[in-house]
């Protein structure tokens, strides 16, 4: 994998100003932006949910080109949860399902088909499996952010978005307390919500193209 000598610590303004940077553009939407015009960036199939797809599409695509050129599985691993990610944000569940395979309530419910709950339930295995083997590659991509790797920074900055990102979806049902303060801001939290899938998709995207150049120049640089 390609690395810097660039430690974690020599890396941290990067992801100072790259936070600043997400709550300047978030400050200045809350000003430039009325209500109505946060709750249309913020629609179904509108350019942010566009941007989110596109980000994590780039992101499947160079991970499976990062693990062709490398010959390194991770890769392929990482593409696999870009294009799982990138399904789950288009909705593809709701168009060929009853209802979301990642609710419990659709392996009990009478009004899901039998065929549609293995379908489901074979989805939910291979992901399983992905979990799994991510969760073993855990030391080794740690390994890689404490050093400093731009590789890895991206990839866990982007998971560090996603996280925020779920939690603001789901506040209300993690933190009943703050369903009052949601309901008042409900627009503004959505737009900030999407925004941060889309920055994610992005970042994420960030990860193997980073690679994909420190690859191609070591490479260029061995055939000198």
């Amino acid at each position: 994998m390609y690395t810097s000598s660039t430690t974690l610590w020599g890396r941290l303004p990067f992801l100072f100003i790259y936070a600043l940077a997400l709550v300047l553009w978030f400050a200045l939407s809350h000003v430039l932006f009325s209500t109505s015009q946060l709750s249309d960036l913020s629609s179904e199939d509108h350019v942010i949910e566009n941007l989110s797809v596109y980000g994590l599409l780039i992101a499947a695509i160079a991970g499976v080109y990062a693990g062709w050129i490398s010959k390194e599985r991770i890769w392929f691993l990482f593409a696999f949860f870009m294009l799982f990610a990138m399904l789950r944000e288009l909705d593809v569940h709701s168009a060929f399902m009853t209802m979301s395979i990642l609710k419990s309530r659709f392996y009990v419910s009478p009004e899901v088909p039998f065929h549609e709950k293995m379908i489901g339930g074979a989805v939910l295995l291979l992901l399983a499996c992905g979990i799994y083997k991510a969760l073993r590659t855990l030391p080794f991509t740690l390994k890689r952010l404490l050093n400093g790797d731009s590789v890895a920074l991206a990839a866990y900055t982007a998971f560090g978005i996603m996280c925020v990102a779920k939690f603001i979806d789901s506040s209300s049902r993690l933190m009943p307390s703050l369903a009052p303060l949601r309901l008042m801001h409900d627009v503004f939290l959505v737009y900030i919500e999407e925004n941060l899938e889309m920055f994610m998709g992005m970042t994420f995207a960030m990860a193997p193209l980073i690679f994909i150049y420190g690859y191609t120049a070591r490479q260029g640089d061995n055939d000198i």
